[in-house]
């Protein structure tokens, strides 16, 4: 049997005998260090709950000292989380600016960790493909010719500010792609030069809609021929506004000069893709753009018209124009060349869309081609937080649901979406090149200088002294070096 005291043999009067073992001291030691444990429950649980807001307020301490840092250093993604959380003089500092030193109430706890909260969620958020952190979210972009609307959120320092009031304060956190790649305006036309469209003149079409047609583009060979075709289908559409967005971190001056020939009323956008995707295996193409144009739209407060994104590579049917220029909430049609099916589009069983036909579901809700919807803006105009994610795959599907669509506002056209009004083409890409050809044949002794200039302006390609195949002039069918014909 253990020899503990539990077990010892009782002495003659009763009592057990004294251990002088090291098990005995060892109790001995741990009894004094239990004497400052509380010796009641109801003692215990208040000593626990002490602990806990003691925790607390030392984590409250540690956030508003972060929060301090971060203003003190100004600018960047640290200034805007400041500027959501800044409390009204009332409760969080003076009227001349200066923070009080006394927490006024537990709400200061919350106007405090809520932010730094919810910027965990927004980057969990930005890397889930099913979007299960995100909030809502409203678009801000700078730019030194547009004058960006400021979105401000106030937290409520209440000690009952619902879940619902917090997250709302998640819109400025989306300043922080939009202070990685901020648009610009470039150059904008809103007078309508061509003297007739469909062998009509244009004072005919006055009475009709606008389409604001956004184009998401970006450089590369055939930026220029690609933008070119489309502005000649373009150019037979009245009331139109061509939105142009290039992922470019500064404005073209081709660009520029190539849209204002055709007459078409435009604006030219440098919307760059964010820092963060560019490493990405799986690249938001396009999602900067789209999102610098509707904030174009909202800085411009037009709420009347359709808007439509339309790549630079499709190919569309005029007859899709005067389709979607009456949506009334968001019309839809099928595209043609998409994905194992060589279509998607809406399925309609008595003029109703009941489902979709896409060969890639993948848990998305409204399983549509970019090019296969148009949106009221006056509709659009009723939900502020749209916005469009920095998720492949998942762009569309995530802008229709930030808009509030559900199944039975769906306008299905192209009679009754049996007819393919857009085609999804895609041109075949090819690397810029470079022609080894001396710069002092350059000059205006032949066309080659003015040409090798433009190609360059382009991006197709250019010349250089020591790169690239050598070029070559040939006349009869025999090739010869240019000095042949130009020295």
């Amino acid at each position: 049997m253990p020899s503990t005291a539990l077990y010892r043999p009782l002495e003659s009067n009763g009592t057990r005998p004294l251990q002088t073992s090291t098990l005995r001291t060892s109790s001995y030691a741990g009894s004094k260090g239990r004497s400052f444990w509380p010796k009641t429950a109801s003692s215990r649980r208040l000593f626990v709950c002490a602990l806990i807001l003691m925790t607390l307020l030392v984590y409250a301490v540690w956030c508003a000292v972060i929060n301090n840092s971060d203003d003190s250093r100004g600018g960047g993604y640290g200034s805007t989380t400041a500027q959501a959380t800044s409390l009204p003089p009332q409760q969080g500092e003076n009227k001349n600016g200066s923070h009080q030193p006394a927490i006024e109430n537990e709400g200061f706890i919350v106007a405090k960790v809520a932010p730094l909260m919810l910027e965990k969620l927004k980057l969990r958020a930005a890397d889930d493909p099913f979007n299960r952190y995100s909030t809502s979210s409203s678009l801000s972009y700078s730019s030194p010719s547009l004058s960006s609307s400021t979105h401000t959120a106030s937290i409520k320092t209440n000690s009952s500010a619902s879940a619902r009031d917090m997250l709302s304060s998640s819109n400025l956190l989306d300043n922080k792609l939009a202070n990685e790649s901020p648009s610009t305006l470039c150059t904008e036309l809103f007078n309508d030069t061509r003297l007739y469209i469909q062998d009509r003149p244009r004072q005919e079409w006055a009475n009709l809609s606008t389409i604001y047609f956004v184009t998401p583009t970006y450089p590369r060979r055939e930026q220029v021929p690609e933008l070119t075709r489309l502005a000649y289908t373009l150019m037979h559409v009245p009331r139109l506004h061509w939105i142009v967005a290039n992922d470019h971190n500064g404005c073209n001056p081709y660009l520029d000069t190539l849209l204002n020939r055709f007459g078409i009323p435009y604006t030219h956008l440098a919307s760059p893709m964010p820092q963060r995707y560019h490493k990405a295996e799986s690249k938001p193409r396009g999602v900067a753009n789209r999102r610098a144009a509707m904030q174009w739209l909202r800085q411009h407060n037009i709420t009347t018209g359709v808007l439509y994104f339309g790549d630079d590579d499709n190919t569309y049917d005029l007859k899709l124009f005067s389709e979607i220029r009456d949506t009334k909430h968001v019309s839809m049609f099928p595209v043609g060349l998409i994905a194992n099916y060589g279509i998607s589009g809406p399925v309609v069983r008595k003029g109703k869309v009941i489902g979709f036909l896409d060969s890639w579901v993948a848990g998305r809700r409204w399983p549509v081609d970019m090019a296969g919807f148009a949106v009221s803006l006056a509709y659009m105009a009723e939900r502020p937080n749209a916005t469009m994610p920095y998720k492949p795959g998942y762009e569309e599907d995530y802008f229709l649901r930030s808009i509030g669509l559900t199944l039975e506002m769906i306008e299905p056209k192209g009679n009754n979406c049996t007819e393919i009004l857009v085609w999804h083409t895609q041109t075949k890409n090819h690397e810029r090149t470079m022609v080894k050809l001396n710069h002092e044949y350059l000059d205006d002794r032949s066309n080659l200088g003015a040409l090798f200039k433009a190609l360059t302006d382009m991006g197709v390609s250019g010349a250089s002294d020591s790169e690239g195949q050598k070029a070559i002039i040939s006349k009869n069918g025999k090739a010869k070096a240019l000095g042949y014909f130009l020295s």
